[in-house]
């Protein structure tokens, strides 16, 4: 029932006859943390962004942010930093286990959370955060 601006998501190569995915319109406040992400198994994914009527009320389109990950099993080597994962809990009563990605090195200490929502493993212990301690105990 997107009757304003939408963004679609085509999983893989798309034609004229493909049938998306995903598709997101409205405020990102209307979706939870989880309905707004994605994990694609393809190396390739398409987005289509629909303007819709929305420019007439001074909407501004949509902000993306993605990163390649691996999902390996626990048992399994990751090759570059391996996020903590831990669990997401709703009304403080259902817990929900969090996905174990394994990153890249370079995305460690970077200043985003890379590791996925409610998973800051890979910005813990940074210098920055370790020189602010330091300061602060010492002030």
């Amino acid at each position: 029932r997107c009757g304003d601006a939408k963004l679609r998501l085509y999983n893989g190569y798309t034609t004229t006859m493909s049938v998306h995915t995903r598709e997101w319109c409205g405020r990102h406040s209307s979706y939870s943390t989880q309905a707004l992400k994605y994990v694609s198994n393809n190396n390739k994914v398409i987005l289509r962004f629909f303007p819709g009527h929305s420019n007439l009320r001074g909407h501004r389109g949509f902000k993306l942010l993605w990163m390649a990950v691996t999902l390996p099993e626990t048992t399994e080597p990751c090759a570059g930093f391996r996020c903590k994962g831990g669990r997401h809990c709703h009304n403080g009563a259902e817990c929900t286990p969090l996905k174990q990605y394994c990153i890249s090195k370079s995305l460690v200490c970077d200043g985003v959370r890379n590791c996925g929502p409610f998973d800051d493993s890979d910005e813990r212990k940074c210098t920055r955060e370790v020189i602010i301690m330091a300061s602060c105990i010492a002030v």
